[in-house]
């Protein structure tokens, strides 16, 4: 496979193109229309170039980059979210993940950028047109990160959860229909004692999951969800908040597995 070197193109709208600098194929991007981007000549960055008489900044692929540029097929989970579920979660280097609901790859790669060369991360998805565009978007990630050993493996957490050894993942993160219902696989790979997390669209599966988590013994350590509130500047001088409807995205669940 031909190397790459990806870098960031920022746009003052605040959109981000990722791109292959030493690419000699034609790209067409939004914003910016079609260009090549060997023809850039970029080498010490960040820089400014001109792009179709388009003043763009170009940087490296950094954590936010990336998910602001990623490709897109299904919902991805938010910054706002990300960060959050990382710190509740207690992520750090070296530590093995397993994910079920991959999508677009956001969370995964937030994960990644988490645990380092020496972790592991397994991410289950079941739509193979979800799977092609996170693998994109996971090699974009470890071709500019040291990131962790990361596989992708299609199907169901029902099914693949079972298959891997017994108390062998530290964090599990749900993001698929009737989460609750996969707790006793979660039971069966994580380590006694460990956190978990679930991304949950809607307030009847957040009680389900509370319902369920219960009944196993799990300590529940947090649910509810986060609001997003941007602010501006007035025209008439000061700032306030934006004309936007608050940011709400999904409801989020956090809980530790027994300990015996």
């Amino acid at each position: 496979m031909a190397s790459t070197r990806w870098v960031a193109i920022h746009l003052e709208d605040g959109r981000v193109h990722l791109v292959d600098a030493d690419s000699d194929e034609s790209v067409r991007s939004k914003g910016l229309g079609r260009f090549v981007p060997s023809s850039l000549n970029i080498s010490d960055i960040p820089c400014h170039k001109i792009i179709n008489d388009v003043d763009v900044l170009i940087t490296e692929v950094g954590l936010r980059e990336l998910s602001l540029g990623l490709r897109r097929r299904a919902q991805t989970i938010q910054a706002k979210d990300a960060g959050f579920i990382l710190e509740m979660l207690g992520v750090r280097a070296g530590q093995t993940v397993i994910e079920a609901g991959t999508g677009s790859g956001a969370m995964t790669i937030a994960f990644m950028a988490a645990l380092g060369s020496n972790g592991r991360i397994t991410t289950i998805e079941s739509r193979d047109e979800h799977a092609e565009v996170a693998r994109h978007n996971i090699n974009i990630a470890s071709s500019v990160w040291e990131t962790p050993e990361t596989s992708i493996i299609i199907g169901d957490l029902a099914e693949v959860g079972p298959t891997l050894p017994e108390s062998s993942q530290d964090v599990a993160f749900l993001d698929l229909p009737s989460a609750e219902s996969h707790l006793d696989t979660l039971l069966w790979v994580l380590k006694p004692g460990s956190r978990f997390a679930a991304y949950l669209p809607v307030s009847s599966q957040l009680e389900a999951m509370w319902v369920a988590a219960e009944e196993r013994e799990c300590h529940i350590e947090w649910m509810g969800e986060l609001m997003q509130r941007p602010w501006s500047r007035a025209m008439r001088g000061g700032v306030r908040p934006a004309n936007h409807p608050f940011g709400h995205t999904a409801f989020l669940f956090f809980a530790r597995t027994p300990c015996d």
